[in-house]
Formats: C-alpha cells, structure tokens, sequence
C-alpha cells in the first residue's frame, strides 16, 4: 500500500517550475545527463545552518552556498517543519555533517527541486560528510539534485549517502520520491533502504555511481529490502565498485509479502540469504504474494540460500507465488554469486506451499550452479544411479514438496549444473512431467524424482534406478 506525499502549496509552485518549459526541462533528460548549471548566479553566502529546524524554512539561492556545520549536533528537520531549497541552491557538508528529516516519530519534510537549467548540489565542504536520513514519518523530495562526497557513516549506515529509513511496522512506507537525482562517489553504497522504507510512486530517472569508494563491503550502488524493490525507480546503477542490487541482511529483509516486481534496472540483484515469498504469518486475510520477475533479470544468490516460495512449519504454512517469465531472446537466470561458481553453490527454487489464488510460472528460465544441501528427505521415492547402491538425497534445483501442483508450471527452462536432480517432485499423487519441454545440462542425478504415489505401497519395494 502505497500514498502520494503532500507538501502544500509551497511544493505545488516548485514542482510546476521544475516541468515548466520555461525551466527548460518540457522534454526532460536521460538519467545520466548533465545539467546546466548555466542559470545560476552567484549567492550572497556562505549562509551557516546546525541544530533543530522546527518551524517552515527557505534556503534561497540568493543566499547559497548553504553550510551544514558539524558542530552543533546534527541538522534535523521535525516537529512537521517543512525545509524547502530552492533551485539553485549549492549546499555544502562539513566532514561529519549530517541532515535528517523526521525524528523520533516526529514528522519533517525536505523539499529540494530543482530543475535541469537550475539544479541543486549537495557536496562535500573539504571533507566526506554523513548522510542525508529520512525516517518515516519523515518524507523527502528531490528533484534534478547532485550528492557527492557523502557517505561518512561506516558504522551506522554502512557508508551511504541516502539513507530511507522506515519504521518497521508493515506496510512499505513510501517516503522518498526522487526525480533526476545523481548520487556520486558515496564512500559505502549509494543508497541505502531499510526496515519498510520505500519510494514513492512516480520516482525515476535515479542515477547511482561511483559507490564503493572507500568502503569494500558496502560497493553496490543500492543497498535495499526485497519487499522494496518494486518501488525502485529506473534509471542508471552502473560504475560502482560493484554493479549490483544488493538485498540487506536478515529474514526480515529477505522477505516479501506483498505483489512485488523484480524490473529490469540494468545491473543483477544479489540475494546473499536468499528470498522468501509468502504471506505474513497471522495475515490470513490478506492474499498471498506473488514476486514478478521481469525478462532479461538475473539474481544471485549466497551460499546455502534458496529461493522459497510459500512457508512451512510445523503448526503453520503460509502460501506464495513466483511468476518468473522471460523470453527466448532475454531469459530469466537464477544463479550462484560465486565468484568462480560451482554446482550446489545454493539450494535452489523451492515451492513449499500451494499458491492459493497466488501464480507460479517459470519460463525461458535458466536455474544454474543450484541442488545444494536441501536439508530434505523422504518426500520422493528413493532412487539409486544405474550401477550405484546407494540411496540418492533429494537435494535439486527446483523443488516442489508437500503438495501436488495440478499441472507442470515450468516450460523452456534450462537446469544446469545441478549438484543433484532437476526437479524433486516430492508429492504423493500423480507424476506430473517436469520433463518435457525443458533442457537439462550437467545434472548431477536425473532430471526429476519419481513422487510417492496414493495407497499402502507408495513407493517400489527397492530403490529404483534412474540413469542421468
């Protein structure tokens, strides 16, 4: 669930300014583009800011450059004060220095929207500075602005220089819009999104570069929950330390709950824990989640992780949907973040709950370097290889287990590089083929378990024998 932000009349005039014709911006420009700093002239400034901003404020262009001191404590914007920076406007950080809009439960706003002739900068006073941090029920707006030299935080923010910080409680808090806005040589990530914060509707054109800077464990471009991604707006995340989307840490953030869209921005996602998908316990109500993967995506996964759609436990099981469906010429590759991969590098795809209402489709989907330790056993029939005695583990790339699907969800795939079988059809009921219609390559076992099937007898007396 998502809302607009509103910000009053104030707002209202800036932003018509920003799409004006007369603001030179009617057509607009790709992410990445230069902007003209032409239309600005000189300010007055040096004008000095530090403390508690709780109460409307203007800082004008006429009297830019605006200083953010470091002294003083941070300069934080609550209180349900609204900080408006006008086109133009050159504000410089002293190294430590930090702004944060909301506070404590409090509200804040920034309002900072320029436009293509007249921008906005915010940059470095000498030194790296901290961070720009908003916290729900804070809310921020940026349009055709610059950050550079931020990121001074290691510890707290993990070196990034926008930090969108939500308060936790479920839904998403969409709380940042961006519009055009650069983030340049932060020291850790560029951006960083966490707990339930989000963008807001309508953001584009975002452009992350030069991440990493002085941080080697925090060099991606974006640092964000999976539940957030579907907010991210498009736009330009290459030139990092490393080209990627990376998933924060931790279950919390590893899952998803609602209809989420994994688009198509250019760079991989990495899933180091993996991905859960399903509804949120004690949420029966709701409908279950599907996460959306669009053609041409890839995502990486650590070691020992999995793809998991739906929940199970043992008083409780909750249901989730995966609609992955690429195409022939931009297919869909779930894989391994090894650096030299390896097959049973991670688990795999494993569908753990029927959807119910939720979809699950795969096509023209490559699942690669998967079949690690599943951690599973007894959902299948015990296979042995052809001219081996010993009973086979059900580790597999996709794995389906505890429910039988009506019919095969998986066409034009590709499973390579399985450490065990293709598929675990680990089921009691009829053997739906998970075969036909997809390629198997370098697949440690057979392309698929034979499930169990109804009776007193489901399974052959003695293992039975398949040959790879």
């Amino acid at each position: 669930m998502r809302r607009s932000i509103e910000f009053g009349s104030c707002l209202v005039v800036l932003f018509i300014a920003a799409c004006s014709g007369d603001a030179g911006s009617s057509g607009g420009v790709d992410a990445g583009d230069d902007v003209d700093a032409g239309g600005c002239a000189p300010g007055s400034g040096p004008t000095y800011h530090s403390g508690v901003i709780d109460s409307d404020e203007t800082w004008t262009a006429a009297t830019s450059p605006h200083v953010v001191r470091a002294t003083g404590g941070r300069l934080v914007v609550r209180n349900g004060a609204t900080l408006t920076i006008e086109p133009c406007v050159e504000v410089r950080l002293e190294e430590g220095a930090s702004i944060t809009v909301g506070e404590g439960g409090e509200a804040g706003h920034l309002v900072a929207v320029g436009t293509a002739a007249q921008p906005i900068a915010f940059r470095d006073d000498g030194a790296r500075w901290d961070q720009l941090l908003v916290e729900a029920p804070g809310e921020l707006r940026l349009a055709y602005a610059t950050f550079t030299g931020g990121g001074g935080d290691s510890i707290t923010y993990d070196g990034a220089t926008i930090v969108v910080d939500g308060d936790s409680e479920p839904p998403l808090d969409p709380i940042a819009f961006v519009d055009h806005v650069r983030v340049e040589n932060s020291a850790g990530y560029g951006i960083l999104v966490r707990r339930t914060g989000a963008f807001v509707d309508g953001s584009a054109d975002l452009v992350v570069t030069g991440s990493g800077a002085d941080l080697a464990d925090a060099p991606a471009p974006v640092l964000i929950t999976a539940e957030a991604i579907g907010t991210l707006p498009e736009g330009d995340y290459t030139g990092n330390a490393v080209d990627e989307i990376r998933i924060e840490h931790g279950p919390a953030n590893s899952a998803i709950t609602v209809d989420t869209t994994f688009a198509g921005r250019g760079v991989p996602y990495h899933a180091p824990e993996g991905i859960t998908v399903a509804r949120a316990i004690g949420a029966e109500a709701d409908p279950a989640p599907t996460l959306t993967v669009e053609p041409g995506v890839t995502i990486q996964f650590g070691p020992g992780s999995e793809l998991a759609i739906g929940t199970d436990t043992i008083d409780h099981g909750t249901p989730g949907g995966l609609n992955a469906v690429g195409t022939a010429d931009a297919p869909i590759v779930f894989t391994s973040d090894a650096e030299s991969p390896a097959a049973g590098d991670w688990v795999g795809i494993v569908f753990r709950e029927p959807p119910q209402g939720a979809t699950n489709a795969l096509e023209h989907a490559v699942i690669e370097y998967a079949g690690g330790d599943c951690s599973c056993g007894g959902w299948s029939c015990p296979a042995v290889l052809s001219g081996d005695d010993q009973d086979l583990p059900e580790d597999a790339a996709v794995l389906i287990y505890s429910w039988p699907p009506p019919a095969s969800f998986m066409t034009n795939c590709t499973i390579r590089h399985s450490a065990g079988w293709g598929v675990l059809r680990g089921w009691t009921g009829a053997a739906i083929d998970f075969e036909a219609g997809n390629t198997f390559e370098d697949v440690a076992y057979c392309a698929q378990t034979t499930p169990q099937s109804p009776g007193a007898e489901p399974c052959p007396g003695s293992p039975y024998t398949c040959t790879p």
